[in-house]
Parts: structure tokens; C-alpha cells; sequence
């Protein structure tokens, strides 16, 4: 049987300015806080790494330590 969990999620992305200095154009790295509504009630800290070249074509990575309990389960 597959189970589905189903809610939302409030983030806040802040800009980190003691990133290191690259010399890969247009590198940010930015705090996440992200806050879980619904069957998953959770909070999450994590760190994020994105690029962007022009309006169409960028791309990210990010990891999260995410707390809570899900369905009841811690």
C-alpha cells in the first residue's frame, strides 16, 4: 500500500553574504528556514547553493535537517 502525505510550506531564503569568493560567475549561497503545515508538521534548517545565467537556464542544491513528526511518528 502507498501512503501520501499531503500540506504546505512557509520558507524564508536569506542571502548569505559571507559566501566565499568564486570565480564561477554568479554563485549565491543562501539559509533556508522552512516551516511544514499538514499530515508532515515539521521545521527544517538547511544551506543552499544556486546559479543562474540568464532568465531561462540556472540550477541549485540544497540539504535540510528537518524535525517533526509525520502521522504521528517523531
Amino acid at each position: 500500500m502507498t501512503r501520501h502525505a499531503k500540506g504546505s510550506f512557509d520558507v524564508k531564503v536569506l542571502p548569505q553574504t559571507d559566501a566565499p569568493d568564486v570565480s564561477v560567475a554568479s554563485i549565491g549561497r543562501f539559509a533556508l528556514d522552512k516551516r511544514y503545515h499538514g499530515d508532515l508538521d515539521a521545521q527544517s534548517r538547511g544551506q543552499m547553493l544556486g546559479s543562474r545565467s540568464n532568465e531561462t537556464t540556472g540550477g541549485y542544491v540544497a540539504i535540510e535537517q528537518v524535525e517533526g513528526t509525520l502521522a504521528g511518528h517523531k
